[in-house]
């Protein structure tokens, strides 16, 4: 059986002359003085793969430089094409991106995002998740409500917790606060490091 090769052309450059790759892409990239805002923000600053998503002129930019110093073949990066994000409260959401092929004859890729809003297309009142909770309650509505020996068992589970926290003598020591988006407080990192 004869296998048929969807990059012939290819191939077929392979067997006629040494074929000549991009390199130092890392390198060029970082030459930019891009900054955190370009990656995505300060938890991926630095991280190459994001900037096909969150900045792709830059990987463009030194695409086109390898082009012009005659190239033959431009490896790209997919690490963070393809990405499902489910977006929770205030704003419900899922998003999948991914990889397509850019519409024409040239082979090339980019990212694309489907996306569905929870409230996309609604024009009722929204509520607040409490307010959902109450007027459930109210209607007798059971549906998002547990059984009773699912809820004792959650409490057997967590009261031995919580009355261990209500006799600790240092309560504002052990409370150990961090800012939003970052990867937790320090005692936290710590404690992973002697492990």
């Amino acid at each position: 059986m004869k296998r048929t090769y969807t990059n012939r052309r290819f191939l077929d450059a392979l067997e006629d002359r040494v074929l000549i790759y991009d390199g130092a892409m890392g390198t060029s990239l970082q030459a930019q003085g891009l900054t955190a805002e370009h990656f995505g923000g300060e938890r991926y600053n630095g991280c190459n793969d994001c900037l096909v998503l969150s900045y792709p002129q830059a990987v463009e930019k030194v695409h086109r430089s390898f082009l012009e110093a005659g190239v033959d073949v431009i490896e790209t990066d997919t690490f963070r094409a393809n990405r499902l994000t489910l977006g929770i409260y205030p704003e419900e959401k899922i998003t999948l991106t991914f990889q397509t092929k850019t519409p024409g004859a040239r082979v090339s890729l980019r990212s694309v995002t489907m996306a569905f809003h929870y409230h996309q297309g609604y024009e009722g009142p929204i509520l607040d998740a409490y307010e959902k909770v109450l007027l459930d309650v109210m209607l007798g509505d059971h549906m998002l409500f547990w059984r009773q020996d699912g809820v004792e068992l959650c409490w057997a589970f967590l009261s031995p917790i919580l009355e261990g926290c209500e006799s600790c003598s240092n309560r504002a020591q052990m409370l150990l606060p961090y800012e939003s988006g970052t990867w937790g407080p320090d005692a936290a990192r710590n404690l992973l490091e002697k492990s």
